[in-house]
């Protein structure tokens, strides 16, 4: 299972090599220091197998994309005052963001297809009420507690917690350092980090279960000077933080299931559009040379993801605007089809309606063919590149 979640996310592999360092722990706790070894390399090779198979993998598809960030790029800007701001908003955002539910906002973006969450504590975007305070008293006992207790932790002799607390801790620092070092420093769009999430969840989940530990370490600090009374301490405020964080998960709770019932009706279009696009699909997809051209129509505009046509995100293996053996179009929300000989008969002039294919995505632009020449449209402009003619200001061609 380990393995697999090596390719299904790059922490995957940090994973391995903490998760058998945790385990070797184990093991040698039990004097079993030759069963600690063998751990250690066998998740280790966890890691060199996926540095493996991602290297050939790089090396096999190398004209297909272009490397666009290069190791030198990520070093030059991570001694940077951007890795400063950009640490700083980031654990505000996925750490103690999370406490402020009744104060989070999203907004819809439709070029993105997405809600985009607002950095409400980064801004300032804050009304003093009852709330907030609620929410700063909550976060502010979550924190102390938790940084007494590992803080005992260390200077204990619970080597199997502590052991614990490092894996979790350091796969949450990993994760950040992957956010802001890959993510945030190289690419300072506007919105980015408001757009994605779900960078947090992951570094939200580490953090709470190394909190955990120093949480459970608090609760042994009988016999040591001070024990009562802290254990006291904690024992009444133990309550009241458990308390506090069944109602701010409910409060989350609520507002997640009110953003869900938002972009259902949102995406109801979309649905329909999708479900008879993969009708088709598969209704197709087994002829020889399958493959279809996609009309643009600005009357019945396709649901976007980032500027792109949903249909080039999901069907791009089957579109071809120069030698297409269908065109679809959309009527209504719903996808309509005919042979290219059919469609071109029923518009002899359309033929510059067709959406040009995707040849390459990179970072910040995608590189479209359209009548045999490769133009490189930044993301802010794939929109107005598809719909309208070419503005020299904002699409480039690319040199042959």
């Amino acid at each position: 299972m380990i393995l697999l979640a090596a390719f299904t996310y790059e922490l995957g592999q940090v994973y391995a090599v903490l998760a058998g360092l945790y385990l070797a722990v184990v093991k040698y706790q039990r004097g079993h220091w030759r069963d600690a070894l063998r751990t250690v390399l066998v998740f280790a090779t966890i890691a060199l197998i996926y540095q493996t198979v991602n290297g050939l993998d790089r090396w096999y598809r190398r004209t297909e994309f272009a490397n666009d960030l290069p190791a030198v790029t990520v070093l030059h800007l991570l001694f940077s005052q951007a890795t400063i701001k950009n640490l700083g908003r980031y654990v505000l955002f996925a750490v103690v963001q999370p406490f402020f539910p009744w104060n989070a906002q999203t907004t819809f973006v439709p070029r993105a297809g997405r809600p985009a969450f607002h950095q409400f504590l980064w801004a300032g975007e804050v009304n003093l009420n009852f709330l907030l305070g609620l929410s700063v008293g909550l976060f502010a006992v979550w924190a102390t507690f938790s940084l007494f207790g590992l803080r005992r932790l260390v200077r204990s002799k619970n080597r199997l917690l502590g052991a614990f607390a490092l894996l979790t801790l350091s796969l949450a620092s990993v994760h950040v350092a992957l956010i802001v070092a890959g993510r945030l420093n190289p690419r300072p769009l506007p919105g980015d980090l408001e757009l994605n999430a779900h960078y947090i969840y992951v570094t939200l989940l580490f953090v709470l279960l190394g909190s955990a530990a120093g949480l459970a370490q608090f609760r042994q600090t009988r016999g040591t000077p001070g024990a009562s009374k802290m254990s006291r301490l904690f024992g009444l405020t133990g309550l009241t933080l458990l308390a506090g964080l069944f109602v701010v998960g409910s409060a989350g709770a609520v507002k997640v299931r009110q953003l869900n019932r938002s972009l259902s009706g949102r995406f109801r279009h979309f649905r329909i559009c999708n479900d008879t696009l993969r009708e088709f699909v598969i209704k197709h997809k087994n002829e020889p040379g399958f493959c279809f051209a996609l009309e643009l129509n600005r009357e019945d505009q396709i649901q976007e993801m980032d500027g792109l046509p949903f249909t080039i995100v999901c069907y791009q293996r089957y579109l071809n605007a120069v030698h297409p053996r269908y065109v679809v179009w959309f009527e209504q929300g719903r996808a309509r089809s005919a042979p290219v000989a059919t469609w071109a008969a029923m518009h002899p002039d359309a033929r510059t309606r067709l959406c040009p294919d995707l040849v390459r995505l990179a970072a910040h632009a995608c590189v479209f063919r359209k009548n045999g020449t490769d133009w490189e449209v930044p993301l802010g402009s794939i929109h107005a590149f598809l719909y309208k003619d070419i503005a020299p200001e904002t699409a480039g061609e690319v040199p042959q």
